[in-house]
C-alpha cells in the first residue's frame, strides 16, 4: 500500500501495483507536511503543530500530541529504537517515544 497527504489534512491509501484508491481518511484539520510508518503506525507531523499516530491495523487515530509551537515539518521514526523524532517551526527538535512522551528536547539555535 502507500500513503499520501497533503494540504487538505486526509490520508489517501493507494493499493499498488493496480494504483485504486482504497481509502481517504481525513486524519487533521491542517496540513499534512511529514508522515513516517515503522510496523503498524504511521505517524505524521501537521502544521497546526501536532504529531498524530494513526493505528494501520484497523486505521483508528491512536494520539495526537501538541508537539511544536509552530507548524511541526517534519517527523521520522528511529530505524532500530522506539523512537521518534520531530521538527518544527519554532526551529527544535524533539525526541519521542512511540506512545509520544517527550524525551528530549533540542532548543533552537541561532540563524
Amino acid at each position: 500500500r502507500l500513503y499520501s497527504a497533503g494540504e487538505d489534512g486526509c490520508i489517501t491509501i493507494t493499493n499498488i501495483p493496480e494504483l485504486q484508491t482504497v481509502q481517504v481518511l481525513k486524519a487533521a484539520s491542517s496540513k499534512i507536511r511529514s508522515m513516517d510508518i515503522k510496523h503498524h503506525l504511521l505517524a505524521f507531523a501537521c502544521g497546526d503543530g501536532y504529531l498524530r499516530q494513526l493505528n494501520l491495523i484497523d486505521l483508528q487515530p491512536l494520539k495526537e500530541i501538541k508537539a511544536h509551537e509552530k507548524a511541526a515539518n517534519v517527523v521520522k521514526f528511529h530505524p532500530y529504537k522506539n523512537e521518534l523524532i520531530s521538527g518544527g517551526w519554532d526551529a527544535h527538535l524533539k525526541i519521542w517515544n512511540e506512545e509520544l512522551a517527550l524525551l528530549k528536547s533540542i532548543p533552537a539555535h541561532n540563524y
